[in-house]
C-alpha cells in the first residue's frame, strides 16, 4: 500500500502537532491502550501490576509514551522508506517482548483517536492519512515478524 507525497505530508502536518508533546501524547495513548485493550498491559511487565491511578502518574508509563511517539517520528519522516527502522523493532517486540502484532493494530487505531481529541485541527483528511501510514507501518513491521 503506497501512499503519495501529499498523504505523507497530511501525515507529518498532523504529527507536528504531536512531536509538540511526544511525552504527553505518547503517555495519553498508552493509557487509552491500557484502558481499552486491557489484554496489551500484560505484555508491559513494569505496568501490568499498576492500578489506572498509578498507570496515570506513572513516570515510566510517560517514558514508553516519548520512546513509541519518536519511534513512529522518526518512520513518518522517512515517507514510507523505513524498512531499516522497522527491522529492529519488529525483531525486539516479536522475540524478546513477544509482542503480537494485532496490538499495533490495537495501538494504530487509540493514535488516531486520541490526535482527534487532542488536535483540534486534524479533520477526516489527516485522520485517514494518519491511519493509512499506520497501516503501511503496522503491515511493513509484519513481514519481519514472519521473518
Amino acid at each position: 500500500m503506497a501512499m503519495s507525497e501529499g498523504e505523507w505530508n497530511l501525515v507529518l502536518k498532523g504529527w507536528a502537532k504531536v512531536e509538540s508533546d511526544p511525552a504527553g501524547v505518547g503517555q495519553a495513548v498508552l493509557l487509552r491502550l491500557f484502558a481499552d485493550h486491557k489484554e496489551t498491559l500484560s505484555s508491559f511487565p513494569k505496568f501490568k501490576n499498576l492500578s489506572p491511578a498509578e498507570l496515570q502518574s506513572s513516570g515510566d508509563v510517560r517514558a514508553h509514551g516519548l520512546i513509541v511517539v519518536n519511534k513512529l517520528t522518526e518512520v513518518f519522516k522517512k515517507k514510507g522508506e523505513h524498512a531499516n527502522s522497522l527491522k529492529p523493532l519488529a525483531e525486539s517486540h516479536s522475540k524478546k517482548h513477544k509482542i503480537p502484532i494485532q496490538y499495533f493494530e490495537m495501538i494504530s487505531d487509540v493514535i488516531v483517536k486520541v490526535m482527534a481529541e487532542k488536535i483540534a485541527d486534524f479533520g477526516a483528511d489527516g485522520q485517514a492519512a494518519v491511519r493509512k501510514a499506520l497501516k503501511v507501518f503496522t503491515t511493513d513491521i509484519g513481514i519481519f515478524y514472519e521473518s
